[in-house]
């Protein structure tokens, strides 16, 4: 009935209803709050609420008989699932999922299966495994310390051969003499021993001990009687559960508890004893008798309702515990009950501390009786994988038992978690702690807020501890800074030296891709940059994942939503390339990998990826601008070069080649007149010939030149001008023929 109810309910949500997420995170967020507010207290449902789940029944009344039934039995944590189911019928968005669909269920598809078994997961996650199914797990106790002698017991033997014996002949002797022999009958049964006048009977339906009174007895006394029967009753199931619970496998809690009722019934029978003294001195009446039971009846009230509770709810450690911290917190009239339930609260609490104290200033946990809310689940060896295991410790390792954290600790239990995980780390990691001589006592206290300065003080010892050990004995931030030197591109000579090397190889598709030719490379491209110093390099490596960015990301952005699905597969990885599918991963090692998770490499990789596709754009964009550079710095090469050879004007080119044909014909002229000597006249006469034509040319140069200056100027030009020109002779010439250079 109890699984059922909650994998029902699960099953519902993972139906074709098709609920959002938001809406199944906020019905499993008040199961959760339902479930640790009121693990530890006898659950009842409004009869309003109870009302309105029955008319949505089918047969209603069938449906109370059911819940009824339930409860009975105490199965755990019911009424949080019947809060959660009467929210999802008072929600009309709700309702209207799930009514979209009113055909009989189908047969379970692969990915129908798939969804109920993740929604199934979290939610056992979510509200813990122990508040959703039976105590089967639980070890099994035996009902008696020695089941094969049944006499050896404190509480009444209701066999078959007792009671089928007669009654004395009460009713054959004064009424008097009735009332006397009736309290001495009752003084043995207070302490469960059937008398002779009065016979304990088990109550096969509710396992009570009822009382049967001699028909004969008088009315009047029988009335009396049967007002101080329920002490008996009391009694009987005081000792039935601390005879019951006292035995190996209840837990220490309930253990510890038995052995506080013992002390309890210890100072009863002090209190019959009494009576019995009274008895003796024959100044004891039915009425004085009625009159001094009544603290301890109201006691023994308190006392065996509170076993019944535990009984029913099959209460076990800090369950029992918010059980007695309730009837400590209802106990405001009644000094003598108040001051009962505060020794049984503190005596059962106290191994309870123990294992708390032992956590939070150990990072330990002792505890054979699985009463403690913090589980240790460890199912793998951390050696086997020192990267994953992080996520294992953190999420799955130590976890909350939402059914067991008691009520007054409930608002403390994250932090008491993570205390206790910060000091474990610390254990396994640094054997030399020096932990504090002294540690304050932790016990139980009635106000949860007294529990603050204590936990907040372990707490700031365990996070200054645990984080001293990871950046001044594992140097954590020197792996931060490696981190950013190779997912953050820090080092520039590091990654262009990089990229100049494996460039080529992750241009091609990524089944071509050699790994360890890229590992090689990587390795080459740390030796020669300034990488080499650093010296978590060699916890860098290569991965070529299956997917691209954009996959990674949609896949991480679509967990929790109805999109999951569509990214469970994996993506098509024939057309990617080693460039898209490039990665860097890192090693490390814990308790380093306590902050360099698998989640946070992930996160680190998605900025990677990124930043190094980005690059190798920026690389392709400045290859492009160089060679456009160069381009256009040759094209002005040459346009200078034709301008300072003067081939950028066709006048200034013909007259350079007749400046340039004067001075051929004058070398021509030259070796002739060598060869053959004429006369020295006719030799001078052709000289001044050349001369003036030469002069003619250049100086239709110059001014050719002077006029390009004044048009457009140009400094190279000028400047063959002035070097011309250079002590004036030409522009005084030039003067004389009405030019001006």
């Amino acid at each position: 009935m109890e699984g059922s109810g909650v994998l029902g309910i699960v099953h519902d949500l993972a139906k074709d209803a098709k609920v959002p997420p938001e809406m199944m995170n906020k019905h499993i967020g008040k199961l959760q709050e339902s479930v640790g507010l009121l693990s530890g207290s006898m659950q009842d449902l409004s009869h309003k609420k109870l009302q309105d789940l029955s008319n949505q029944a089918e047969n209603p009344s069938d449906f109370v008989a059911k819940f009824k039934d339930a409860n009975s039995h105490g199965v755990s944590n019911l009424v949080p699932m019947m809060e959660i189911l009467h929210g999802i019928c008072r929600d009309d968005r709700t309702k209207a999922l799930f009514s979209k669909s009113k055909r009989p269920p189908p047969i379970m598809s692969a990915a129908n299966e798939s969804s109920y078994r993740a929604l199934k997961e979290k939610l056992l996650q979510q509200v813990g495994p122990l508040s959703v199914l039976d105590n089967q797990n639980a070890p099994q106790r035996s009902k008696r310390l020695f089941p094969d002698r049944p006499y050896m017991t404190l509480d009444y033997l209701c066999d078959d051969l007792m009671i089928k014996g007669n009654f004395g002949p009460l009713g054959k002797i004064p009424v008097v003499s009735q009332e006397s022999a009736i309290i001495e009958d009752l003084l043995y049964c207070f302490i469960g021993i059937e008398g002779s006048h009065i016979k304990p009977i088990k109550n096969a339906s509710t396992g009570q001990v009822d009382l049967k009174l001699d028909p004969s007895m008088d009315p009047s006394l029988r009335e009396l009687v049967q007002r101080i029967a329920p002490l008996c009753q009391h009694y009987s199931t005081i000792v039935q559960f601390a005879e019951d619970w006292f035995q190996q496998g209840s837990g220490r809690v309930n253990q510890a508890l038995s052995g506080a009722l013992y002390q309890v019934i210890k100072d009863y029978y002090i209190f019959v004893t009494q009576l019995e003294s009274q008895l003796r001195q024959h100044e004891l009446t039915l009425n004085k008798l009625w009159f001094y039971i009544q603290p301890t009846l109201s006691t023994m009230a308190m006392v065996a309702e509170l076993c019944r509770n535990c009984e029913t709810m099959g209460a076990r450690g800090g369950k029992t515990l918010s059980l007695l911290h309730q009837l400590v917190t209802c106990q405001t009239g009644n000094e003598n009950c108040k001051a009962v339930a505060e020794f049984l609260v503190k005596a059962a609490a106290k191994p309870y501390f123990e294992i708390l104290s032992r956590w939070i200033h150990r990072g330990m946990i002792s505890d054979s009786g699985k009463d403690f809310f913090v589980e240790d689940n460890e199912v793998i060896d951390r050696t086997i994988l020192p990267l994953e295991y992080s996520d294992d410790y953190w999420e799955r390792r130590y976890t909350l038992r939402m059914d067991q954290i008691p009520a007054f600790l409930h608002s403390s239990s994250d932090m008491i978690l993570r205390t206790g995980k910060y000091l474990n780390v610390i254990q396994q990691c640094d054997k030399s702690i020096r932990w504090p001589e002294s540690v304050d006592e932790v016990q139980y206290m009635a106000n949860p807020d007294q529990y603050t300065p204590l936990l907040e003080k372990a707490h700031a010892f365990a996070s200054k501890t645990l984080l001293d050990l990871l950046v001044k004995d594992r140097d954590l931030i020197g792996h931060l800074r490696s981190v950013k030197h190779y997912f953050l591109l820090d080092q520039g000579d590091f990654i262009v030296q990089f990229m100049d090397l494996c460039e080529k190889e992750l241009l091609q598709n990524v089944n071509k891709v050699e790994p360890a030719r890229l590992e090689s490379l990587l390795e080459l491209a740390q030796r020669t940059s300034a990488a080499n110093t650093d010296p978590y390099k060699d916890n860098v490596g290569v991965e070529l994942l299956p997917y691209d960015l954009i996959f990674q990301m949609c896949k991480i952005l679509s967990i929790d939503t109805d999109s999951e699905m569509d990214f469970k597969t994996p993506s098509n990885a024939s057309d990617l390339t080693g460039l898209e599918a490039f990665a860097f991963g890192y090693d490390v090692q814990w308790p380093i990998s306590l902050v360099l998770n698998r989640k946070s490499l992930a996160c680190y990789q998605m900025l990677l990826r990124q930043l190094f596709y980005c690059k190798h754009v920026e690389r392709l964009l400045s290859s492009v601008w160089i060679s456009t550079k160069v381009l256009e710095i040759h094209s002005d090469f040459l346009s200078t070069c034709l301008n300072d050879c003067m081939l950028s004007s066709p006048q200034l080119l013909t007259t350079v080649r007749k400046l340039l044909g004067v001075c051929v014909e004058f070398a021509s002229f030259m070796e002739v007149v060598a060869q053959s000597c004429d006369e020295l006249d006719t030799f001078h006469d052709e000289v001044a010939k050349f001369d003036l034509r030469f002069n003619s040319v250049l100086f239709s140069l110059l001014d050719r030149i002077a006029q390009m200056g004044r048009e457009n100027y140009n400094e190279r030009i000028m400047n063959i001008l002035h070097r011309l020109d250079f002590n004036g002779f030409y522009t005084q010439a030039l003067d004389q023929f009405g030019c001006t250079p």
